[in-house]
């Protein structure tokens, strides 16, 4: 058989005061012929139908960025999850990173499910 997807993505960035911003995104893919009344194999298509994305990043005090992101994702199967991650960065090097945040249970591809609340801190550093 043969599968035609078609759709749309959409982002929006808006400049607040102080190098704060929001950003705002949604992608939309149609799967003609998507088959839900047999299950093909465990590697069956489940592809994205809605994936709306948004980020606020903040800087409060100097040298301190601080982001939130929210996303939330409909697969055609009409499986679906919302995801909450936040991350401070202090003078561009030593970052916390707190991802889902709610410990949603949910997968990203069929079958594989994605990690609960993780904590992550470490130091970046750029090489010239």
């Amino acid at each position: 058989g043969s599968l035609k997807s078609t759709g749309f993505e959409l982002e929006f960035q808006y400049k607040l005061k102080n190098q704060n911003y929001l950003n705002i995104g949604y992608t939309n893919i149609k799967d003609n012929n998507y088959v839900t009344d047999i299950n093909l194999s465990k590697y069956s298509l489940n592809s994205l139908k809605h994936h709306f994305t948004s980020k606020i990043n903040l800087n409060y005090i100097r040298n301190v960025n601080h982001s939130f992101v929210f996303k939330y994702a409909e697969r055609s199967d009409r499986s679906n999850y919302s995801i909450f991650d936040s991350k401070i960065i202090y003078k561009k090097g030593l970052f916390i990173y707190v991802n889902n945040i709610l410990d949603e249970v949910y997968s990203e591809t069929n079958l594989v499910p994605m990690p609960g609340r993780s904590f992550l801190v470490g130091i970046s550093v750029g090489i010239d």
